[in-house]
């Protein structure tokens, strides 16, 4: 080819791509993501697709089109859930209907202003605008937690317990409203979530709202824990009818998800990330109940953190032995703060 076909050829493969990119969520986040190496050759990108992030685009596309109303998804950390969902996943869902009224939630301020940075910047990039060039904010607006288009959509950024009054939504998405493992060992950050979640979010919706929420597993009484585990001890199978939950674990997932993401059950969702000689180093040094809820999705592991299953032994009042030839042993976890609320103090 001369450079004149050559140059033909290019601008038919950007093109092609951008075609491409307002219509699936995996073309978009590949041209979204250019090789820097060669940042204007659209055939070449740095996005990296695993076993995971096939599931979470799935989950993303059903819920930013309607096809799902109620949906949860726990996945291990560090997965690139945000990207997926609050960053990228926003923004092309907002390409793909310019007059879509989005909220989203996270666990402070903070993070929601960080996330709301994150989008506005992918919203003003070049390559945003080659792709949906339809989708304009309104001029002057520079916050970080409400941008709106001139077709009447918004992005509200919002962390948890923040008020959201008179914003109707058309899509709620939570992305861990909790913020890390020490937060989650306090029963008011669980509690604060779950009544920010019920009297809050839930007055913005109507009808056709979809609702979607992604997070790690923190403790069996997070948000996906009472509105979806079956394990969970206050389990309504009212309240969970509505709910679809994928419970993603990093190896060993259960056939329906390993068949999404294109694996086998056994199969680590990210080898390269997540070898088997990574997961085991991470086990050997946390808790083990820790590593069950946030690597495998399971807040309390079945054999139990402390106590093993084959060590509690049963007995009859009367088979048991006299308190004289018996020894009595106490233990205790004791919930010390300096704040106004707490866990219990357990003897």
């Amino acid at each position: 080819l001369n450079e004149d076909q050559k140059r033909l050829m290019r601008l038919l493969d950007t093109e092609e791509r951008r075609l491409q990119a307002r219509e699936d969520f995996k073309a978009f986040l590949e041209y979204m993501m250019p090789d820097p190496t060669d940042f204007y050759d659209v055939t070449k990108t740095k996005y990296v697709s695993k076993p995971v992030h096939t599931l979470m685009r799935k989950w993303w596309t059903e819920l930013a089109t309607g096809i799902s109303l109620r949906s949860a998804m726990s996945v291990p950390p560090h997965t690139g859930k945000t990207s997926h969902t609050s960053i990228y996943g926003v923004a092309w869902a907002l390409g793909t209907r310019p007059d879509i009224k989005f909220m989203v939630g996270t666990y402070n301020e903070t993070k929601a202003k960080q996330n709301g940075m994150l989008i506005r910047r992918v919203l003003e990039s070049q390559r945003y605008k080659e792709i949906f060039p339809e989708v304009t904010l309104e001029k002057g607006g520079k916050s970080k937690s409400f941008m709106t288009t001139d077709a009447g959509g918004y992005i509200l950024m919002a962390g948890r317990g923040t008020g959201i009054t008179g914003n109707p939504c058309d899509v709620f998405l939570v992305d861990d409203p909790v913020k890390d493992f020490s937060e989650a060992q306090s029963t008011s950050a669980l509690d604060d979530a779950w009544e920010w979640f019920t009297a809050t979010v839930q007055q913005r919706m109507h009808n056709l709202s979809r609702i979607g929420i992604i997070h790690t597993r923190w403790a069996d009484n997070d948000l996906i824990g009472r509105l979806c585990d079956p394990a969970h001890p206050d389990y309504d199978p009212a309240r969970a009818a509505p709910w679809t939950w994928l419970n993603v674990k990093a190896y060993n997932n259960e056939p329906h998800i390993a068949e999404i993401m294109g694996v086998n059950p056994e199969d680590y969702i990210w080898p390269e990330k997540f070898s088997p000689e990574r997961l085991a180093q991470i086990q050997m040094t946390m808790p083990p109940e820790a590593f069950s809820a946030l690597y495998m999705g399971r807040p309390v592991p079945e054999e139990g953190g402390f106590f093993k299953k084959e060590m509690i032994q049963t007995y009859k009042p009367e088979h048991r032995p006299a308190l004289k030839d018996m020894t009595i042993y106490a233990a205790s976890a004791h919930a010390v703060t300096t704040k106004t609320y707490s866990n219990f103090t357990v003897l």
